[in-house]
């Protein structure tokens, strides 16, 4: 390990732990949330976002969901 990635180890470190204090939770769960290993709820991924004073923003652009074709036996389609 380099100089540089023990400064830049030990800077995440006490980002995780300052972070941890402004939420009240544990550094470990921070580190996990950090690692992508915990499924956040849109609530907690709001106060995240406050926690690091920035705004969670969503967006959900429209799908198009396709409408199956109806095949129509034609025993049933009238003839005129």
């Amino acid at each position: 390990m380099t100089e540089q990635d023990q400064v830049d180890a030990l800077y995440a470190a006490q980002a995780t732990t300052e972070l941890a204090k402004r939420l009240d939770l544990t550094i470990p769960y921070v580190s996990n949330v950090e690692a992508g290993r915990v499924n956040l709820t849109v609530g907690q991924l709001a106060r995240f976002a406050d926690a690091l004073g920035s705004d969670l923003q969503l967006h959900l652009p429209p799908i198009e969901i396709p409408t199956p074709a109806i095949k129509v036996p034609a025993s049933l389609i009238p003839l005129h």
